[in-house]
């Protein structure tokens, strides 16, 4: 096994981390509002660190499997992405093409209708295979790294699928807060609204703390595996010399 480019690579996919969830930070809503430039610049970081992430995963399949599986959803989840802004993109267009043919007021208004509630019912298709892919990924990638320490330290496997567990529930719990919250808008539930919003933040704080928790195993692994590649050649070292 090569621990020099396992070293190397994860120490790289801790980099990348980083550098994603400061883009994240740039691209929230408050951000996006006052700084629009600052914004755009996070999609863009955002985007490439995806892409940057994916060829790493596909380069450390050969100490894991699951990391070339962890690739191909985070891929996906890439093309569900172009699929969703094309779909959009290409309804803005007929919306376009509709104001020139149609004369009456009521059937472009009846296009539009059309029109935003086939964008609306692609964007919520489309979150919802996002949520899948994206879990599917993180689950192989948790796996991947629990199953390259082994030959190092055994215990991070464990620890990498307790992150795991703790994400998928931290997510459920978001899920039903949101659905909750939107539920009691519609029955004008206000104490509910105010339940929904704090499970809401409980939800994002666990979040935060799984990301953190991932960056500090991702760091402590790459030190891991390159204090043990650097004991392994100081042993043949002093083999070879005698």
């Amino acid at each position: 096994m090569d621990s020099k480019k396992l070293s190397k690579d994860l120490f790289y996919l801790f980099v990348l981390s980083v550098v994603a969830t400061v883009a994240n930070i740039l691209t929230s809503d408050q951000v996006s509002e006052s700084l629009p430039a600052l914004s755009n610049i996070g999609n863009v970081a955002t985007l490439v660190c995806s892409i940057i992430y994916i060829f790493l995963l596909w380069s450390l399949s050969n100490f894991s499997g699951y990391y070339k599986k962890a690739a191909i959803w985070k891929i996906l989840t890439i093309l569900i992405d172009v699929i969703l802004v094309s779909g959009i993109i290409g309804l803005f267009f007929a919306y376009s093409s509709s104001l020139s043919h149609h004369s009456s007021f009521d059937s472009v208004l009846g296009g539009l209708a059309a029109s935003v509630g086939f964008a609306g019912v692609l964007a919520i298709v489309a979150s919802i295979l996002l949520l899948i892919f994206g879990l599917c990924a993180t689950r192989n990638e948790y796996k991947a790294h629990g199953e390259v320490m082994i030959p190092y330290d055994s215990s991070y496997e464990p620890k990498w699928h307790k992150l795991w567990k703790y994400t998928v529930w931290s997510t459920i719990a978001m899920i039903v807060a949101l659905v909750v919250m939107i539920l009691a808008l519609f029955s004008k539930g206000w104490g509910l609204i105010s339940l929904g919003t704090a499970v809401v933040m409980l939800a994002g704080i666990a979040m935060l703390v799984t990301s953190i928790y991932k960056l500090i195993y991702l760091y402590r692994m790459s030190k891991i595996i390159e204090n043990a590649g650097s004991v392994s050649e100081q042993i043949v070292s002093d083999q070879d010399l005698k």
